[in-house]
């Protein structure tokens, strides 16, 4: 697996969530994509990403972190 990843920019519709919530899921997004990349993901899933209003901001993280992860996985090669 590639060491590196550089993303330019990674577009996100966060709707119907406070606004604190958003701004905090997003703020340490990295690191929980990094640690979701060297845990192998499994998986990709696409489509719209369903969670409850009063979702934590960890817990709306870590499902972005997983989705995004999943997705970039099969680009990335396999994992040693």
């Amino acid at each position: 697996m590639k060491s590196t990843l550089h993303l330019d920019s990674l577009h996100l519709k966060l709707r119907g969530l406070p606004a604190a919530t958003a701004a905090a899921a997003v703020r340490d997004l990295g690191p929980a994509l990094a640690r979701e990349l060297a845990g192998g993901v499994k998986s990709a899933t696409s489509g719209p990403l369903a969670v409850s209003r009063n979702v934590s901001a960890q817990a709306l993280r870590g499902a972005i972190a997983t989705r995004v992860a999943g997705a970039l996985q099969s680009h990335l090669g396999p994992q040693r």
